[in-house]
């Protein structure tokens, strides 16, 4: 999967999708445990159908080497609200150089979908300033730890990877510890923190 989500990252314009995670016991879906479903936009903005799967993804096409594009505020409201409404459990977005793993912490998805509609909209704006302010702050200052300390106050998980090669050029995959530092992992390592469901 990971070679596919490279090779859509390398379009020019924005590609997106779902993942469906499968128990195997859906009659129409007997035996097969995964589906990937892929559509595509125009330049950088793609709308997706409300759809029922466990992850969203999408590419972010403008990423200049050594510039990391990490989710978008809009990004973030994205899933907050399909969680609540359609039980998407995490979104990846994807650059040439670097896959982000994101969702919400569990306390502050209970607590979010406990909101109403209004005071919902109300706090999206909020998280949405906040986490662009953070990332404006980390161009400016080449120091990626403002996005992510934002990440965490707003109350969601990310998980960076890292796309690079060797010295032969062949493929490499990084992923950023918790002291902030790159340590290369296996391709086979990588791993999407889901809970498989079958819709009946």
């Amino acid at each position: 999967i990971i070679k596919f989500f490279r090779f859509v990252a390398a379009m020019k314009n924005e590609v997106g999708g779902f993942l469906d995670f499968d128990d195997g016991t859906k009659e129409q879906n007997k035996g097969k445990k995964f589906r990937l479903i892929t559509y595509f936009g125009e330049s950088s903005a793609l709308d997706f159908p409300n759809l029922d799967f466990e992850v969203e993804w999408h590419t972010h096409p403008d990423d200049p080497p050594g510039i990391y594009n990490p989710p978008s505020g809009s990004d973030i409201i994205g899933l907050l609200r399909a969680s609540v409404t359609l039980g998407t459990q995490l979104s990846l977005v994807i650059s040439k150089h670097f896959l982000y793993v994101m969702y919400p912490e569990n306390l502050f998805f209970i607590s979010y979908a406990r909101l109403s509609d209004e005071e919902q909209k109300q706090l999206d704006n909020v998280i949405i300033k906040h986490t662009d302010d953070a990332y404006e702050k980390s161009l400016e200052t080449n120091d990626t730890s403002h996005f992510e300390q934002a990440m965490k106050d707003v109350g969601f998980v990310m998980i960076e990877y890292k796309f690079g090669s060797d010295w032969f050029g062949n493929f490499t995959l990084s992923k950023r510890d918790g002291n902030g530092m790159w340590k290369n992992v296996h391709e086979r390592d990588f791993s999407i923190p889901i809970h498989v469901v079958s819709a009946n």
